[in-house]
């Protein structure tokens, strides 16, 4: 302020298209009478003293007929004495023949200052509204879409302003008089951007294909979106700022991307090219997690899930939509696998088939929605969409298709602790499997008929049936199944406190899962590791791989696992004799367990609860909950944790004849699974 006094000159270039024009518009900030050697007179008055000269919109006489006629105007301008030069240019290049300093570059606004920018103009009581909540982050912080929106809130309601922004989106930011102004409407400020000189047909054509995909190009896709000019169309739209590059993609802000989307359709062979890609992406990595290759699959889809949302929605809708039905489900293990949250068109597939009366499609949409929804935790509704699948199998003759929903219908049962009926549903399918010659269908039923076996405590049998489903999984080189197997061997192990071997079987399957890109299976094996550090009483390593599984549960929407890995957390912190807060985490988990009908876990909860009562020697307490555990266990039945159920009654039963109930029903549980060792214990400790 004391170096320049006044001599601060702000210029308007937006009207200049040429270094003429140009010239005459800073000899008229300067204030420059009009006459001969209007620019020598103009470079003399700069020179006099010092003086700060900011040139708005430069692109402007940049950009147009005389470039290098402006390079030279502003040669000379920077070689006045004492003259500090600015400029604002839109885009990303530097008019050369200027030594110009690092440019600043403006980034978008972030929250604060996106609601201080808005409520400043459409007034304070806007302030905090969830209607405002949803509508800035639309913007992506830019500060002339936040400004239009707020002029368009000015009395009218946020809740009109949402609902017309869902009609009409960008075609809400204008005022009157946009037509003219590019500060008054987002459409002329664009399009000031899109008309440029600079702008190639090819930038075009990338521009409209850009809009219609959410997620924006990865720079490997470019060459096969525009072949031989994507590159070179990506640069010059990020130097026009009408996209930019991040983390190796070319992407558009959201208010961009929706105007060109209105504005600029793409061409019927760019687009139809572009779907294609996206459909191709779909078919040839959709499958893979859950194999081999599994993990690189997941990150090469994960960046592209809106798009592909995107890509297969229109295709849907367009005739001969059968291929896009395929595309939709072969996303399936994708959704399953990885976690991925973001919207999936399987439910749009669906509907697709059934107004096409394409029931073999239908079917397969409606099953891979069920599996979906049984990674996800939401057994009821895979149940209903497994119910909805089987009949439409039959229909067409589809024997694999049955199998598959089927064993399904198995697995919910077998996670509601439902064995008997889990039990028919598997025995059901294995010979429709057989029949079909499919090993890998075939391997996972004698899979799960050991994990009812494991649930049961039949140790023995438990295990001839993984060591039965093995080879049958190396067979056909699943390496999920693979790793699924061992991964049961050790919980056998582990039952057996056989806790090496244990510990060995987790590690061997550990890098199998993350082989196929299944962060469930990731999650079980690290949450046992945790289990077998508890059982040797190292908390601090225990608690460490329950808090490294548990985001992993809660990424994939496993609610079971994060509720086995909170109910870990707790038993800690009652080794720790920390009994507030291992109640707590029974208490956090105990709703989750029920949520998904885990009976074993609700149980499981409740006898703890009753640990922490008995510590506090409150016997009566203990009791009630012990005796409420028991009626879970023997529900489903366990009859291992019944067994330790009546120990625990009988340690803290009211008389001697309560005493001997509790301990000869304890033995009769063991006996059934053939446990001496526990039957013995058992004798030396409470039978006098």
């Amino acid at each position: 302020m004391a170096r320049f006094g006044e001599r601060r000159f702000f210029v308007r270039l937006d009207a200049a298209t040429d270094a003429e024009s140009a010239a005459v518009a800073v000899a008229g900030a300067l204030r420059i009478d009009p006459g001969p050697e209007l620019w020598q007179r103009a470079l003399s008055l700069l020179a006099a003293a010092p003086a700060v000269l900011a040139l708005d919109n430069l692109e402007t006489p940049w950009h147009g007929d005389d470039q290098a006629g402006t390079e030279a105007l502003l040669a000379e301008l920077a070689a006045v004495p004492q003259l500090a030069l600015v400029a604002s240019v839109r885009g990303a290049g530097r008019p050369g023949r200027v030594g110009w300093t690092a440019p600043i570059e403006l980034e978008p606004l972030g929250p604060i200052e996106s609601e201080a920018v808005f409520c400043a103009i459409a007034g304070e009581e806007h302030r905090g509204k969830p209607e405002l909540s949803e509508l800035l982050p639309l913007q992506q912080g830019v500060p002339l879409a936040i400004e239009l929106l707020a002029y368009s809130a000015q009395g009218n309601p946020l809740t009109n302003l949402k609902e017309e922004w869902e009609a009409r989106r960008t075609a809400v930011l204008e005022r009157e008089g946009g037509a003219r102004d590019r500060l008054r409407s987002w459409k002329t400020s664009l399009e000031l951007s899109i008309g440029s000189r600079r702008m190639t047909a090819e930038a075009r054509r990338l521009l409209a294909v850009l809009a219609v995909l959410p997620d924006g190009i990865a720079q490997r896709d470019l060459a096969a979106i525009l072949p031989d000019a994507g590159p070179s169309a990506a640069r010059l739209l990020a130097q026009l700022r009408l996209a930019y590059f991040d983390g190796g993609r070319l992407k558009m802000l959201s208010p961009v991307r929706e105007y060109v989307k209105a504005a600029h359709s793409p061409a019927a062979e760019d687009l139809g090219r572009t779907m294609e890609h996206y459909r191709e992406l779909a078919r040839t990595f959709g499958p893979m997690p859950g194999s081999p290759g599994g993990t690189e699959a997941i990150a090469r889809l994960a960046p592209e899930a809106a798009n592909l949302d995107a890509v297969i929605r229109r295709g849907l809708a367009e005739a001969g939509a059968a291929r896009w039905i395929d595309a939709a489900t072969s996303l399936t293990n994708f959704a399953r696998f990885s976690g991925h949250a973001a919207p999936l068109p399987l439910l749009r597939a669906l509907e697709v088939a059934q107004r096409a009366g394409d029931r073999r499609r239908e079917a397969q949409c409606a099953e891979h929605l069920g599996r979906i929804s049984l990674a996800r935790s939401q057994p009821d509704e895979a149940r209903a969409r497994y119910q909805e699948a089987l009949p439409l199998y039959r229909h067409v003759g589809a024997a694999l298709g049955e199998a598959n929903c089927i064993k399904s219908l198995g697995d919910i049962s077998l996670a509601r602790s439902q064995h008997d009926e889990a039990r028919a549903r598997y025995q059901e399918a294995l010979p429709l499997y057989r029949q079909v010659g499919d090993v890998l269908g075939e391997a996972n039923c004698i899979k799960s008929l050991g994990d009812i076996s494991l649930r049961r405590s039949q140790h023995d049998e438990a295990s001839a049936r993984y060591q039965e489903a093995l080879p049958l999984f190396r067979q056909v080189r699943a390496v999920l199944g693979e790793a699924n197997c061992i991964k049961s061997l050790g919980h056998i192990s582990l039952r057996r406190s056989q806790h090496d071997e244990a510990s060995a079987r987790y590690q061997e399957a550990l890098p199998l899962y993350r082989q196929v890109g299944d962060v469930l299976g990731e999650a079980n094996c690290i949450k046992s590791l945790g289990y077998i550090a508890l059982r040797r009483s190292q908390h601090d390593e225990a608690s460490a791989r329950y808090q490294e599984a548990l985001p992993l549960y809660r990424r994939v929407g496993d609610v079971l696992g994060e509720a086995n890995c909170i109910k870990s957390l707790g038993h800690i912190a009652l080794r720790r004799s920390q009994h507030d807060e291992a109640s707590a985490r029974y208490q956090e988990a105990l709703p989750l367990y029920r949520r998904v009908g885990a009976v074993l876990g609700e149980a499981n909860c409740i006898k703890s609860l009753g640990h922490i009562a008995r510590a506090r020697s409150d016997a009566g307490a203990a009791r009630a909950r012990y005796e409420e555990a028991l009626v879970l266990y023997q529900r489903i039945p366990e009859p291992y944790s019944v067994g330790w159920t009546h120990r625990r009654l009988a340690a803290i039963a009211p008389d001697s004849s309560t005493k001997r109930l509790h301990v000869d029903a304890a033995r009769a549980a063991w006996r059934s699974i053939d446990r001496r060792d526990l039957i013995a214990r058992l004798d030396r400790e409470l039978a006098n």
